[in-house]
């Protein structure tokens, strides 16, 4: 009990000593005379839901959710953006393809002279892409 009355700051006026051990036996569900994370966080559970309707607020899972939303709606705008710019581009003919290829070989050949793959060139054109 002292720790809860010195954490919360609860004077015995206001829940007396008795309350609070008749709460603590009420919050232990399975009678091992200790709480447990899961039955304090029930307790806490409602105790949260009272405040919200008198406070409405967001929960933590709601906070990370939106940002999460906000990042998936970024990312999808970004992505959006880059596809409408391509929109009208008309495609390289063969010979400007091939040119190319053998342009990014050759730099393939100087990044990785041992272990030339070229998914290690893709690798590193999209993390420098998705870099904000």
């Amino acid at each position: 009990m002292p720790t809860i009355r010195g954490e919360l700051e609860i004077s015995p006026k206001a829940i007396p000593d008795q309350a609070l051990r008749r709460l603590w036996a009420a919050l232990d569900e399975d009678g091992s005379g200790f709480l447990t994370a899961g039955e304090f966080g029930h307790f806490m559970k409602i105790g949260e839901a009272a405040l919200r309707v008198l406070r409405p607020q967001s929960t933590w899972k709601e906070r990370l959710h939106a940002k999460h939303r906000n990042e998936a709606a970024a990312f999808t705008a970004k992505l959006n953006k880059e596809r409408d710019a391509m929109a009208h581009v008309r495609p390289a003919d063969r010979h400007k393809c091939k040119m190319v290829a053998e342009q990014l070989h050759a730099k393939l050949l100087k990044l990785y002279p041992q272990n030339p793959a070229w998914y290690k060139l893709l690798s590193q054109m999209v993390r420098v892409r998705l870099r904000p």
